[in-house]
């Protein structure tokens, strides 16, 4: 009698290691698959107006510019630190990617926050050169793939209205005298690590939370246009990181880098995969 219940109880026990050995798999897989591979996002607002609606599910993926992997686990602070895989090719103008807001923390400084997360068009990436004219998004290397349609509407708003909507001042990039606007700025180029770049007025004010985020502290501009960082006199500055800039296919209801200024490249997610695009 023993002898046939040691037995039940070692096939119940095998069961029980077979099932939990299955379920601890699936576990892996399924955040192996987060981290590595694609992740599940869902469109919330109309920023991205018409190619993306609001609720839209949407599939990132991360092989394309590579996974990150954190380095550090503290994601109470604003710093972020992480390492990334080699993917199939670097970001492109044109590529809609998911993001993390570069304000997560505090308005006007850049700060990594997990799980805050933004998705828009690439635009520029490091060493392009990027304008808008009369509503037309230009960059020096390559089309941005902005819908015609949408620099038609943006065209078609009067400035009046848009100031009336607080989206007609280009924010971080209103540039020299603010005369910069989402329908007219730039040229501007877009930071990347190991670049130099004059300082002066005007880049003070361009690349001043950058430079505020890679160093701590801010550029200060003083008589004769001179330009200074921690008390020292400086006439360049040469960049750690990479960035690009995003903008939403809806010019007139997006928070976007016009606004809020250059995003870390390692703040990228991933690519959107083609599939649900209009």
């Amino acid at each position: 009698m023993d002898g046939r219940l040691n037995r039940v109880v070692e096939k119940i026990l095998t069961v029980v290691t077979y099932i939990l050995v299955a379920a601890l798999s699936l576990l892996v897989l399924h955040y192996s698959r987060r981290v590595f591979l694609f992740e599940r996002f869902t469109v919330k607002g109309n920023s991205m107006q018409p190619t993306l609606e609001g609720g839209t599910p949407l599939w990132v993926n991360k092989l394309i510019i590579g996974p990150r992997i954190y380095t550090r686990f503290d994601f109470d602070t604003p710093e972020m630190s992480c390492v990334r895989f080699p993917g199939l090719r670097r970001l492109r103008p044109g590529d809609i990617a998911v993001f993390n807001y570069p304000w997560g923390w505090k308005e006007g400084t850049i700060g990594f926050k997990i799980n805050y997360v933004y998705a828009k068009r690439c635009v520029g990436v490091p060493g392009d050169t990027v304008m808008i004219k009369d509503c037309v998004v230009m960059n020096s290397s390559s089309p941005t793939g902005l819908p015609e349609s949408r620099q038609e509407v943006l065209r078609s708003i009067p400035d009046s209205v848009l100031l009336k909507r607080h989206c007609l001042k280009a924010g971080h990039f209103a540039g020299k005298d603010n005369e910069w606007t989402v329908k007219d700025m730039g040229p501007v180029v877009v930071p990347g690590k190991g670049m130099t770049v004059k300082m002066d007025t005007l880049t003070a004010g361009i690349y001043s939370l950058v430079i505020r985020h890679e160093t701590g502290g801010a550029p200060v501009t003083g008589d004769g246009g001179t330009v200074s960082l921690d008390g020292e006199t400086i006439d360049s500055y040469t960049f750690k990181e990479d960035y690009c800039l995003f903008f939403g296919d809806n010019a007139v209801d997006s928070k976007d880098s016009r606004y809020i200024g250059f995003v870390p490249e390692k703040f990228v997610v991933g690519v959107i995969m083609k599939r649900g695009l209009k």
